[in-house]
């Protein structure tokens, strides 16, 4: 596959990096389910080790292998971000997807750890934030307000970090956005 990578001049710091073929975006498809794939969810996608492109895209490949129901049903551009709390490291490459699943938020992290495991994330005696072949967020679930020991959705990170903000615009339905928009600015 032939990669061509665009830099269009942006405003923020982040880099806008348009992937083809694919229409710009990371090779999805939408997976065939026998199961009711009710749950609509955002993830966020990050890599700065190896093939950063192929390991997002093995990343979103694994959701189904994993769980054949889950779906992917969009993908953001990609974004090639600078490092930020640990600054002494590759740049990033970001990405969003919008998924349907029937998995619960606790049974989806479960796969989502495992496949940064297979695809050689270490939590083990690393610095929080340095680098990874990939990492896989939750950022929404439905509309759910989720505050566990594990896991927090909305995603704590979406407002001040500018590489899962941009991306996860991209993925969220037009009519949702103001809503989405709304629901960060309660106190």
């Amino acid at each position: 596959m032939s990669i061509r990578l665009l830099n269009p001049a942006r405003s923020s710091s982040l880099s806008r990096w348009i992937i083809h073929p694919g229409l710009g975006r990371i090779h999805t498809r939408n997976y065939s389910s026998g199961k009711d794939s009710s749950n609509i969810v955002y993830l966020g996608l990050g890599s700065n080790i190896g093939d950063r492109l192929k390991n997002i895209s093995n990343a979103l490949q694994s959701l189904s292998n994993h769980d054949p129901s889950t779906r992917v049903l969009d993908s953001s551009f990609v974004y090639q971000s600078q490092p930020m709390y640990v600054t002494d490291q590759p740049e990033f490459l970001n990405a969003a997807c919008k998924i349907s699943t029937p998995l619960s938020p606790q049974e989806l992290l479960k796969i989502i750890k495992r496949i940064e495991a297979d695809q050689g994330r270490i939590l083990e005696n690393v610095p929080r934030n340095g680098p990874r072949p990939i990492d896989i967020d939750i950022l929404l679930y439905n509309s759910e307000i989720i505050r566990q020991d594990n896991l927090t959705i909305p995603h704590i990170g979406i407002l001040e970090r500018q590489f899962v903000l941009d991306p996860l615009i991209e993925s969220v339905d037009p009519a949702r956005q103001l809503s989405f928009f709304y629901c960060f600015s309660l106190p």
